[in-house]
């Protein structure tokens, strides 16, 4: 392994330099360059090439023009970043060099930040909403503790909504593809009256599905216990489908010259229906008797045999109030945010035979406050201080529908509380003309409580001899409120050297906190290494019931930014290593129903990796834009049971090597409007979707590309636009889900080919 990262690190470098020292005795002047990038990674606005952290940007004109319809869709076009959904189409996981939690369930905090507008999203469940109407994302990688507000040991991913504009502006955008699929979202902006100005924007998608489920053909009335009712048949139907209706509005006003006020509110509701598992293996229980395999139905990664067509019912809302005042001293801002979402959802196993569908219902809410000081001085000196405070509470319940193969039939209920408190600056100090050194620190308090438990609600086919072995049927195993709590001073040190205006060279040592808390799956009954269950004094067995610690990773990291050939070429580079201690990871344990997945803590992990970023305009109107990330993940320490399996492991949704490419080329036509064609690809090396590393949980390497034919209008008041994604309809495994050790494992792949047609008309 560290042969191979050595020697693709080396290639990579000897490439970049080739590439670049040879353009450069091609070019000449120019008056084509490179326009400059602001973002607020820094919680202030500066040139993405003036800070040393490594970002990737997306402008709203690059949303459009790659066709990013949500927040997954970002990580092809951004090195070292996954994104995964972990339940159908819902709860994506974020992965960003290696660090992100692996968890299907709504309680739990993510490893990557989330913000949209300044609000941190405290959980995966409100990160299924749709891009539209953007001003920018901006994707920082690496812990980023002291400016922001929580759990951030993976980076943060900041959302910014299109603002109010000061003139009138309108907007509409349309697009029809395959699968039915019908899309349209609008805006209208500018000013109320002298001093206010307010936005709307409105989504909606909708389409039918792509995957093919052709029901409970041949088992029909069958069951694994006789005393279940059969199996009903659904026939045979499409899913997979979308049916999202979302909003959002914005309001800004000037109170004074010094103070201004923004609220902004936004709302979804989402009635789609989920994908559904493909089976790869074979299956225990009562499908192993009737010779049943996956095969019997079709090959085709997009037809599947299930018991129902999975639905979601979600409404979610949310906003903010900003406040910002520039004082004599500093600027203030004061800004509080909220959201909530209550959802039903269904999943479905992809058997003929109801071996662990799920259902569940979240209902959930966070709110937040947030208090910043920040001023930059007439010599260079910059401060930033801030106060933040978070609550949560979260109403979570499931019911694993497994009435088909075990004798169990878990119901887990649970309420679960938690609150935040942060305390956090930066200070940045120019030490000569060329060198500047920044220093921050965090100090964060967290705390969870969780009150709840699971049942037995199966009242048939049970063996009472067997009974110490499983959920005793109609008791619940309830947990008494449980708190967790912890504390943490975090930081970073950096130094920035700026030899000119064209090279900027930095070094930081950082370290990022992530919280712990509570598993939020369903409670059963943990084996010992000999396969029996110590006592328990009430129930006779232990509860699977242990809260996982927070996690930490100290950073270091070296890297550059270049803008080159009289500002047609950028490119960026940084290398990093990661002491990864207390990793938070989802890993499969023997229990009394089988294999069962907790949340629990890695002792310690290494990661270490090489990252460059391509920007190339070596002609009027051609972007070439490019990407590549190099990854070596390790798990060397294991605390616990099973040690020899998961010691020398891999991180799950960390490839060794990714790479993605761009390619745009605006083409003057002789009545003044543009031809624009581009082509956009990524590729990602076989990575493992679990912490076990096991064979069969290992999705293949994939290479996809996506084309796109832009007209754009001489006034630039519209343009179309024929595009088509998944070029070579490439069949590819998006996610997998271990269902039994060595025998079974499901699989979510990706979309398939789609094409359609996109029109906008702005009023400007």
């Amino acid at each position: 392994m560290k042969g191979k990262f050595q020697r693709n690190t080396l290639y990579t470098a000897v490439l970049t330099t080739s590439l670049v020292c040879g353009v450069e005795n091609v070019l000449a002047d120019n008056n084509y360059g490179i326009e400059e990038v602001v973002v607020t990674a820094q919680k202030r606005s500066q040139n993405l090439q003036d800070i040393g952290i490594a970002v990737t940007a997306f402008s709203g004109d690059d949303i459009r023009d790659l066709g990013l319809g949500n927040p997954k869709d970002l990580a092809a076009q951004t090195p070292g970043m996954d994104i995964k959904t972990s339940v159908g189409n819902q709860n994506p996981i974020i992965t960003i060099r290696g660090v992100g939690l692996n968890d299907v369930n709504a309680n739990n905090n993510p490893s990557a930040a989330v913000h949209v507008d300044e609000v941190y999203l405290s959980s995966a469940a409100y990160l299924g909403f749709q891009l539209f109407d953007i001003e920018r994302v901006e994707v920082l990688k690496g812990p980023q503790g002291t400016l922001y507000g929580r759990n951030t040991t993976a980076g943060a991913v900041n959302f910014i909504a299109a603002k109010p504009t000061d003139a009138f502006a309108a907007g509409v955008t349309t697009t029809l593809a395959n699968y039915e699929t019908f899309e349209t979202e609008g805006y209208i902006s500018g000013p109320l009256n002298e001093n206010v100005r307010g936005r709307i924007a409105v989504s909606y998608k909708q389409s039918d599905g792509h995957i093919e489920n052709v029901g409970t053909v041949g088992f029909a009335g069958l069951s694994g216990d006789p005393a279940v009712p059969g199996i009903p048949d659904i026939g045979s139907d499409h899913v997979g489908g979308m049916d999202v209706f979302s909003w959002r509005t914005t309001l800004e006003a000037d109170l004074s010259d010094t103070v201004s006020l923004t609220l902004g509110l936004h709302g979804s509701r989402d009635k789609s229906e989920n994908a559904i598992y493909k089976w790869n293996g074979s299956f225990s229980g009562a499908l192993t008797d009737l010779n049943y395999s996956d095969t019997q139905i079709t090959d085709d990664v997009y037809t599947v045999a299930a018991t129902r067509n999975p639905k979601v019912d979600a409404d979610a809302f949310g906003g903010y109030l900003r406040m910002e005042a520039d004082l004599p001293f500093a600027s203030f801002v004061s800004l509080t945010g909220y959201e909530s979402l209550d959802r039903t959802m269904e999943e479905e196993d992809g058997s003929p035979m109801r071996f662990f569908d799920q259902d569940y219902s979240d209902d959930i809410w966070s709110a937040s406050q947030e208090f910043r000081l920040t001023n930059s001085s007439d010599n260079g000196l910059t401060w930033v201080a801030g106060l933040y405070f978070g609550k949560e509470k979260l109403d979570i319940a499931k019911e694993a529908l497994t009435t088909d193969d075990f004798l169990t039939h878990p119901f887990t209920e649970f309420t679960q509380e938690g609150e935040s408190l942060g305390v956090f600056g930066q200070l940045e100090i120019p030490v000569t003309d060329t060198i500047k050194v920044t220093a921050g620190l965090r100090y964060t308090d967290e705390e969870k409580t969780y009150d709840g438990g699971s049942v037995d609600l199966k009242n048939f086919g049970f063996d009472p001899l067997e009974a110490s072995n499983r959920l005793v049927p109609g008791r619940t195993t309830t947990i008494d409120t449980q708190k967790w709590a912890d504390e943490d001073i975090s930081g970073k040190l950096a130094i920035d050297y700026t030899p000119n205006n064209d090279w900027l060279f930095y070094g930081s040592i950082s370290k990022g906190f992530k919280s712990g808390g509570f598993d939020g799956s369903t409670i059963v009954n943990v084996k010992d290494q000999t396969g029996v269950r110590p006592a328990d004094p009430i129930f006779g067995v232990n509860p699977l019931f242990q809260p996982f610690e927070s996690e930490t990773v100290l950073s270091y990291e070296a890297g550059f930014k270049s803008t080159l050939l009289d500002n047609t070429l950028q490119l960026n580079g940084a290398v990093f290593f990661y002491d990864y201690q207390d990793m938070q990871v989802e890993a499969n344990v023997a229990t009394d129903i089988g294999n069962n997945s907790i949340r629990t803590n890695a002792g310690k992990s290494e990661i270490k990796g090489l990252e460059l970023e391509l920007w190339w305009r070596p002609l009027v109107g051609l972007d070439i834009k490019a990407g590549v990330a190099l990854l070596d993940t390790e798990i060397t320490q294991w605390e616990g049971a099973d040690s020899q399996l998961f010691e020398g492991n891999q991180a799950p949704d960390a490839p060794e090597q990714a790479f993605n490419a761009m390619l745009r080329y605006e083409l003057p036509l002789n009545n003044g409007m543009i031809l624009a064609p581009s082509l956009d690809m990524n590729y990602a090396d076989a990575v493992f979707k679990t912490v076990g590393n096991e064979p069969f949980a290992k999705a293949d390497a994939y290479f996809l590309a996506n084309a796109r034919l832009t007209l754009n209008a001489a006034d630039e008041t519209w343009h179309t636009a024929l595009w088509v994604k998944n070029l070579a309809d490439r069949e590819y495994v998006a996610n997998v889900r271990v269902f039994e050790a060595g025998a079974a494992e499901q699989l979510v792949y990706g979309m398939p080919r789609t094409f359609g047609i996109t029109f906008s008309y702005n009023w400007l």
